[in-house]
């Protein structure tokens, strides 16, 4: 009969070899600009759901609404779920 459980040994250096994958895909995502910008505001999808929003998106609206809600700016989230509505979304 062949053992196929792993020992905790094995268990442990599994886990550690995953961990140091997803550290290695974090920084790498940093570098390649997907982590806070510089000088503030760094939130990847606020960024991405302003310029959206911006260009007339009623759904980038929504979203960046719930978004900044989250972040307790509730005078911009009403702003952007009205913009949302006045755009046609109808759940704003």
């Amino acid at each position: 009969m062949l053992a196929t459980s792993k020992t905790s040994s094995e268990r442990f250096e599994t886990r550690k070899r995953q961990c140091k994958q997803a550290l290695d895909a974090y920084e790498a995502a940093l570098r390649d600009g997907w982590g806070p910008a510089p000088g503030g505001r760094g939130d990847p999808a606020e960024q991405w759901y302003r310029k959206a929003a911006d260009g007339g998106d009623a759904d980038a609206m929504f979203n960046l609404g719930a978004l900044l809600a989250e972040q307790g700016e509730e005078d911009q989230a009403e702003q952007w779920y009205r913009k949302a509505v006045d755009t046609g979304r109808r759940d704003g």
